[in-house]
């Protein structure tokens, strides 16, 4: 039931749609017979040049033939540049690993020394009380 509403409703905007449209385009060609002809003629060449570009294909849509053959051309043509900027940024990126892998290193190695370096057995920095202990004595 509900359906049959739907596309009753349906066909009656499209005929609602559609009477507007013919009484636009009524309107319009009422209002055309009233302009110069310089303006009808420039109107109709306006809309031949609208149909030609429209006609022409569109551009958006990539040619990947075309961007491999310009992407090899261009590092055939600066190939020195292209393999420097490569070197580069491969020895920025392996100095950067190795300073991370370094850097961690020390970072655990630092704890390590502080526990084995304390006086406190490293039990006590597990057990939850200490904390509150510590705290209470600082504040005494």
């Amino acid at each position: 039931m509900t359906t049959d509403t739907t596309i009753q409703d349906t066909v009656h905007n499209t005929m609602d749609q559609q009477q507007q449209a013919k009484q636009i385009v009524s309107m319009l060609e009422e209002a055309s017979d009233a302009l110069d002809t310089r303006v009808l003629a420039r109107l109709r060449e306006a809309r031949y040049r609208a149909l030609a570009q429209a006609a022409q294909p569109a551009l958006a849509v990539p040619d990947w033939q075309m961007l491999k053959q310009h992407a090899g051309q261009f590092l055939h043509l600066h190939q020195r540049a292209v393999m420097s900027a490569a070197m580069l940024g491969g020895s920025a990126l392996l100095v950067f690993a190795l300073t991370q892998q370094f850097a961690g290193q020390e970072i655990t190695g630092q704890g390590d020394a502080f526990l084995l370096a304390s006086e406190l057995p490293p039990e006590a920095y597990l057990d939850r009380g200490f904390d509150t202990w510590l705290k209470r004595t600082a504040q005494q």
